[in-house]
């Protein structure tokens, strides 16, 4: 399996002419199994969310290491991305854990096919709804950014969740 390499990395989010490291946000996503996946060979994990949450901390300790400022970088844990309907469930219940490395947590699970496997719905513009129950769930154990193809049905669902969840926060937000 081919390895990132981090130098080029780094080299292709410096600034023109400065030393510093310059930019707003960067998102770390885990998809180091991806190269697997493409080529359909069969993914085995001792523990999923050890396994992607120790990559995702390498990551970020290594960007913090070389001067990324900490409070720039997102991590996603790569929902759908070489991994099984099992492997995407056990993440997404437990997030928290993901969250507990201490940088906000994207979670991307918007249309993918393990909830049209879960839910029976064969068409992705169909999952919406599934889209929604993730992505407040996500939120519930500890996602704060979300990609998704539906802005309406799941700002619903994060409306509702966060108004359970927080509501003198959400009471709050919905007012201001």
């Amino acid at each position: 399996m081919p390895e990132w390499d981090d130098k080029k990395l780094l080299e292709g989010i410096k600034t023109p002419g400065k030393e510093e490291l310059a930019f707003n946000q960067l998102v770390i996503k885990y998809q180091e199994r991806l190269y697997w996946h493409i080529r359909k060979i069969v993914i085995t994990y001792e523990d999923v969310v050890e396994e992607v949450a120790g990559y995702l901390r390498s990551r970020v300790g290594m960007l913090v290491k070389k001067g990324v400022d900490a409070s720039a970088i997102a991590i996603d844990p790569g929902i759908g991305f070489g991994k099984t309907v099992a492997h995407n469930l056990e993440l997404i219940g437990s997030l928290e854990v993901i969250a507990g490395l201490g940088r906000p947590v994207v979670l991307g699970a918007s249309r993918k096919s393990f909830l049209g496997v879960i839910a029976g719905i064969e068409t992705p513009a169909d999952r919406d709804g599934p889209t929604a129950v993730t992505t407040a769930l996500g939120y519930e154990r500890g996602a704060r950014v979300f990609r998704v193809h539906d802005v309406v049905s799941s700002r619903a669902a994060l409306a509702v969740t966060g108004a359970i969840v927080a509501p003198q926060q959400w009471d709050e937000w919905l007012q201001g």
